[in-house]
């Protein structure tokens, strides 16, 4: 099987449970399936020839998000996943797009603070019914779905 997982920084830059969870998955599922992690901080030097990176542009915000999604959906078509896992809602409106576009299968995880602020975006995502969606805590789970649905 064909995964590709998606952070906002790379465990080698940022050590918080995302990416200590994402690092433990690339490990694991490294053994049977081959894996490619995207990264949006641009360190290369600490993965291996297998995972490709994309560095945050410091543009204008909008401007980095169409030119992420373009590069996804590039990528998306070169590698053919049958898996994309987007951890960190902030960035998934990105993943969700992309995999609009090329027909992927997305799965998100909430990982934590990133559930604190809901907005039209992630809220169109969450609620698709297309997208496998993962929130570790009975407690997370609550606060998300209350939020999901409050307008």
């Amino acid at each position: 099987m064909n995964i590709i997982q998606i952070i906002e920084h790379s465990h080698e830059t940022k050590k918080a449970g995302a990416q200590t969870v994402v690092q433990k998955y690339m490990e694991y599922l490294a053994q049977h399936h081959s894996v490619h992690l995207v990264s949006f901080d641009g360190n290369s030097d600490c993965f291996s020839d297998n995972r490709t990176i994309y560095r945050k542009n410091n543009g204008h915000y909008w401007i980095w998000v169409i030119v992420s999604i373009l590069k996804l959906v590039r990528l998306f078509r070169k590698i053919q996943p049958d898996i994309v896992h987007s951890h960190i809602l902030e960035l998934s409106f990105i993943s969700y797009v992309a995999c609009r576009l090329t027909r992927k299968k997305l799965v998100i995880t909430a990982h934590g603070t990133d559930i604190k602020t809901m907005n039209r975006r992630k809220r169109l995502m969450l609620n698709d019914p297309r997208v496998v969606k993962i929130v570790p805590s009975e407690h997370m789970r609550a606060e998300l779905l209350m939020k999901i649905h409050d307008e």
